[in-house]
């Protein structure tokens, strides 16, 4: 179990759950920076420890955070209860937002998904440690499971801030958002000598 400080708060991290990284940090700069107004409903997909998810509640007036890992659900909830936004927020045990009902409900999701190509053999290491960072073969597992889907929970006017790689082939997911009539937009960028992070706005 791991202290974490982030923007004045305090986090726990779980030794089973995602120890926040350059990626959170990018999506949590973008939260704080990028959203000036109130949400009326919010959901952090694949919550880790809660730290999007408080940075959301902050700025909604309810949030939910869901994540496939029960320890990482137990987690985030401690998070929200030592950040005092508990009583604004829901955490969910479920996969993606398959738990929901298909209907336009949320006015902002945040998305970091575990976006790195997977090789032969990390197929050895614990299901329970690669959920966390495997995102398949090439990358795109997850992301396009959520790209598939999320429309469907997307309110009109409502914004999607998804976290990718350029591992997982960047120009494929705004070719796929672009063709669908989303205004997509470049919000950050982050260098690295083995890859590049980059923070996506989507808007409906």
């Amino acid at each position: 179990m791991k202290e974490l400080s982030f923007n004045g708060k305090i986090f726990i991290v779980f030794d089973s759950v995602y120890e926040p990284s350059d990626d959170s940090f990018m999506a949590a700069y973008v939260i704080l920076s990028d959203c000036s107004g109130e949400f009326d409903l919010s959901v952090d997909v694949g919550s880790g420890c809660g730290l999007l998810s408080v940075l959301l509640a902050e700025r909604s007036k309810f949030t939910v955070a869901v994540d496939v890992s029960l320890e990482a659900a137990r987690n985030t909830k401690l998070n929200a209860k030592r950040n005092n936004v508990w009583y604004k927020m829901s955490v969910i045990v479920g996969d993606l937002l398959e738990v929901f009902k298909r209907k336009p409900i949320f006015d902002c999701m945040v998305f970091n998904p575990p976006y790195l190509p997977e090789s032969e053999g990390d197929v050895f290491i614990p299901y329970k440690v690669r959920i966390a960072w495997s995102g398949g073969r090439d990358g795109r597992a997850l992301i396009d499971r959520f790209l598939k889907i999320f429309s469907m929970f997307l309110r009109f006017g409502g914004v999607v801030y998804l976290v990718q790689s350029s591992l997982s082939d960047l120009s494929k997911t705004l070719f796929l958002l672009s063709s669908l009539g989303f205004r997509v937009e470049v919000l950050d960028e982050k260098h690295f000598f083995y890859e590049t992070l980059y923070l996506i706005k989507v808007v409906k």
